[in-house]
């Protein structure tokens, strides 16, 4: 923690009271020079700043504390007669304001706790916002390619439906356009799956990882007869979760090492599970063609698809969704993969 106040009074009051609740350690700063300085060099993850310092008085030490120091929650110290000054502090971007004349152990530590949470929400907020900046790029990028790819087989039938009859062109031109119809349907279904994680509350329940295998080899029959492939499941202790979201990314997944095989190999996926530090990991394993170290963990991202893959076989967002729905568990997914290799996915679901 970092205090900035030229008081001496008011420095020994505040680290006294701080002292009965905290062993945090306290670097105090007289002036604003000094405290930048201790800021940008030592880990400090939390800003006591006295607005009326030698150099500056006011708003412009909050100001200038901001500019430099952006990523450090501030906490400012006002006196009682500036109560409106505290609430302008906190437009500018101070996480809460105190008055010196009210400082005591109990409302120091309100203060401080409240100005935290505020930081955190402000954290989760702005990330956010960046993943739906990028987020809506990618997805208007990725839904106007089919959609161009409609309007121009389109274009091509009717050309060929003005000769007055309907050519083979015209019949492949149909085909694709449907095809593409089809990319754009199911990528909408996916945005809206990924959009609607982050309302729905998860129900964890006891499952059964192996009847959830056995519908899901189900539902992939028909890929698994196109593909020639073999899906082995070793048995498996019960888990809890939602049913419904944790089958599809045992789906997700298992479908992936289907699709995602290599040339003249049948593809083979096993299932199995582990226990680590008292939670079941599950590994979902296939002999397919892998992924470079390096993409490990773009992978998760909206969009990012296998850059070793042949053709675009999904939306980009299957392993985004996987990923969204086992946090949403507070549990956690990850890679282990080479090129040519095949990969193995883990994930858990928490406690």
């Amino acid at each position: 923690m970092l205090l900035v106040e030229d008081n001496d009074d008011h420095a020994e009051l505040f680290v006294l009271s701080a002292r009965s609740f905290s062993e945090a350690n306290i670097t105090r700063a007289t002036n604003l020079t000094d405290a930048l300085r201790i800021a940008k060099s030592q880990p400090v993850n939390l800003a006591i700043l006295d607005l009326g310092l030698p150099e500056t008085v006011g708003l412009d030490t909050l100001s200038l504390f901001l500019q430099n120091c952006p990523s450090l929650p501030i906490v400012v110290l006002t006196a009682i007669s500036d109560l409106n000054l505290g609430e302008e502090a906190l437009k500018l971007g101070a996480m809460d304001f105190l008055s010196k004349e009210e400082i005591t152990p109990r409302t120091l530590l309100r203060s401080i706790r409240y100005a935290m949470e505020r930081w955190a929400q402000k954290c989760k907020l702005e990330d956010s916002l960046a993943d739906l900046q990028y987020f809506g790029s990618m997805a208007a990028h990725d839904l106007v390619s089919p959609l161009d790819a409609i309007q121009g087989f389109a274009q091509l039938i009717e050309l060929e439906l003005s000769k007055g009859k309907i050519t083979t062109e015209a019949w492949e031109c149909l085909d694709l356009l449907r095809s593409s119809a089809k990319r754009s349907i199911n990528l909408v279904r996916d945005l809206q799956k990924l959009s609607s994680l982050g309302r729905k509350a998860i129900v964890k329940e006891k499952l059964d990882p192996n009847s959830l295998v056995e519908d899901v080899c189900t539902t992939l029959r028909e890929t698994i007869k196109e593909t020639k492939g073999t899906v082995e499941a070793m048995d498996m202790p019960p888990i809890r979760g939602d049913a419904g979201l944790v089958c599809h990314v045992l789906q997700n997944l298992i479908g992936n090492g289907l699709k995602y095989s290599r040339d003249g190999i049948p593809p083979v996926v096993k299932i199995s599970s582990s226990q680590e530090d008292g939670l079941t990991v599950i590994c979902v394993e296939d002999n397919g063609i892998g992924i470079d170290e390096d993409h490990s963990t773009r992978i998760f991202l909206p969009f990012e698809r296998l850059a070793s893959s042949k053709g675009t076989k999904g939306s980009g967002l299957g392993l985004s969704i996987c990923k969204k729905i086992v946090e949403a568990h507070d549990g956690e997914i990850w890679i282990e993969s080479s090129l040519d290799q095949g990969s193995r996915f883990f994930f858990h679901l928490g406690c």
